[in-house]
């Protein structure tokens, strides 16, 4: 993250615009529709600011809908821990109120404490801000149960969870999103998903598309990664790209559905059964990408003479 940081603090505006641009060009080109996309790769004001205006003209040229969030990511090498989270508290979240739908708070080893998280999440629940956790991606912290008091839309990666904390979201309207991407790029244990879906828990699937951990902008390989590694059924997998998706992503009622009301952003598969994009990694699938009723791709007939 810390190298990360380095080399996005050096790229201009332009070079940012340009680098997110192709990204999201790229996952929609592989069917993405609508898509999350986060800051927290500054660690300054001016910076995090920075990053949400690339992030808002993204979303006024690009057709995709792009939801964006604040993201209290690691605190910074050159600033004193109690220093840096008061000014999370007292400058970054009123500063973004209203640019950033959500806020999300990295609340793990060598990231933040459950003390410093829950004292960001509840200034950031005050202003108005949806919330987001990373929770549990290296061990089970306890920050759980204080996302879930707070009303966390969603809790990203959980790959270390208590039976307890399995039955608390379970029985909570608050998304469990896995990135089964992430276990697979850094060999880390994949989540616990189905247990979370015995006890019929929101789960909802991700890339986590980012430079260190999970370099990959297709959701049709997360859903593969889905069914073999996490178990879950291809019915399940399904739901947790689309519908539960857009519900972690704040857009339910109007994304994640092809239904009367719903924007027309779909994808047409070439295949003969819709659950073969599952079990076909690394094959081409995708026939056409409709995002909001016009073709944004579709993939060329050639002709073999």
């Amino acid at each position: 993250i810390a190298y990360t940081v380095k080399e996005t603090r050096k790229a201009s505006e332009e070079e940012l615009t340009s680098l997110a641009m192709e990204r999201v060009k790229r996952a929609m080109s592989m069917g993405t529709v609508a898509l999350e996309i986060k800051g927290g790769y500054h660690l300054n004001l001016e910076g995090e600011e920075l990053a949400l205006e690339v992030i808002s003209s993204l979303a006024e040229t690009l057709p995709v809908e792009i939801v964006p969030t604040l993201l209290a990511h690691i605190v910074p090498r050159d600033v004193p821990r109690q220093d840096y989270v008061k000014d999370f508290v007292e400058k970054f979240l009123p500063k973004f109120k209203g640019k950033a739908k959500f806020l999300d708070v990295f609340c793990d080893v060598g990231a933040f404490t459950v003390e410093e998280t829950e004292e960001i999440l509840k200034r950031g629940k005050d202003l108005g801000y949806e919330l987001k956790v990373h929770a549990n991606e290296f061990k089970s912290s306890g920050i759980v149960e204080i996302a879930l008091k707070l009303g966390a839309r969603s809790l990203d990666h959980l790959l270390h969870l208590t039976d307890e904390e399995i039955k608390a979201i379970a029985s909570s309207e608050t998304a469990a999103t896995l990135m089964p991407a992430t276990s697979f790029f850094i060999d880390e244990p994949f989540a616990p998903a189905k247990k979370l879906a015995e006890e019929n828990a929101i789960i909802a699937l991700a890339t986590d598309y980012n430079a260190g951990s999970s370099q990959t902008l297709s959701m049709a390989f997360v859903g593969t990664l889905a069914t073999l590694k996490l178990k879950l059924l291809p019915e399940q997998v399904l739901v947790g790209l689309t519908l539960n998706g857009a519900y972690a992503a704040g857009l339910e009622g109007r994304y994640g559905a092809v239904h009367e009301g719903y924007v027309g952003s779909f994808i047409i598969f070439e295949a003969k059964d819709w659950r073969e994009f599952m079990f076909s990694p690394g094959n081409e699938v995708i026939r056409e990408v409709i995002v909001r009723g016009e073709p944004i791709r579709a993939k060329r007939v050639h002709s073999y003479l």
